[in-house]
């Protein structure tokens, strides 16, 4: 029987969300792509990406970045990363299909610290798992399966003698690793938090249109944007409403000059010419927004 694991690639869970308010009703369309992977684990990864030596790849950028161009270092960095990505199917393997060592794993989870306290593990592997954490992935829980993801925040120390698309690619990424910005289902941090990083990612896909994370990057923002205005809040909470379109204009006035105060403009203007009711028009326009943030951001680039 096939099994299908989600991976937290980029951002499923929040680390620090049961300590805040989140937000739930949030449901993204089938056609929203998450940052996260599913890997078909009836397919055995590739020997040669089980034996990758990541901890030896930090040995090398401690030893040799600064010795390095910044085209160097960079592309150092998107190598890492590369193998990184491949080498944690591995690892999902070796721990996340385990059920013993997924039941003693989240027996020293403590969701109020959002950490895990490894004394208290006896599930074995103990030497696997270290080698997770350092081989720059950290452990998450995600619906009740802890999985490794690659933390990014590991590759700070090393970010500033890269390119600056590359800076902004770990810094964005690094908030992910920090607190995982939510699920399909719910968002798991502030909304606080969730417009800044809107505004960060729609800095850098415009800031680095031909660059190399561009298209990743594109896919967090369309998702951000889904997890901003979700009909389901508008339309399920009915007395949120007003509340909700004063959080949408207050955006709009704070960064008018923004790809993404346009589109929330317009949702805006549909919902009310709508009288935010959930008939056809309005769902024919959601059913067409994920399509159209491109449309946007090509329109702001010509």
């Amino acid at each position: 029987m096939q099994k299908k694991w989600l991976i937290g690639i980029v951002f499923v869970i929040s680390l620090v969300g049961c300590q805040k308010e989140v937000e739930k009703e949030h449901q993204l369309p089938p056609m929203v792509t998450l940052p996260v992977l599913q890997a078909d684990l009836t397919d055995p990864v590739d020997k040669e990406i089980a034996s990758e030596d990541l901890i030896g790849n930090f040995k090398y950028l401690d030893q040799n970045i600064s010795n390095m161009t910044t085209e160097e270092a960079t592309e150092s960095f998107y190598k890492i990363e590369e193998s990184s990505i491949k080498k944690q199917f591995y690892y999902v393997e070796v721990i996340a299909v385990d059920d013993h060592i997924q039941t003693e794993l989240m027996k020293c989870f403590d969701p109020k610290k959002g950490a895990f306290d490894f004394a208290k593990y006896d599930g074995g592997s103990g030497m696997v798992i270290d080698e997770i954490y350092a081989s720059g992935y950290k452990l998450v829980p995600y619906e009740g399966v802890v999985y490794p993801v690659t933390d990014y925040a590991k590759f700070k120390p090393y970010a500033s003698f890269m390119s600056d698309e590359a800076q902004s690619y770990i810094n964005l990424k690094s908030l992910e690793s920090e607190a995982y910005t939510g699920t399909r289902s719910s968002l798991e941090i502030s909304r606080e938090e969730l417009v800044d990083r809107i505004l960060l990612a729609e800095n850098h896909i415009r800031k680095y249109k031909d660059g190399r994370t561009y298209p990743r990057v594109l896919e967090m923002y369309k998702a951000y944007m889904y997890y901003y205005i979700p009909s389901s809040i508008i339309f399920e909470a009915k007395s949120n409403v007003n509340e909700e379109i004063a959080q949408y204009k207050a955006f709009i006035e704070a960064h008018p000059d923004t790809i993404s105060a346009q589109i929330i403009s317009d949702y805006l203007n549909t919902l009310e010419d709508n009288g935010y009711e959930e008939n056809d028009v309005v769902k024919d326009y959601l059913k067409d927004f994920y399509s159209s943030i491109e449309n946007y951001i090509s329109k702001a680039e010509n």
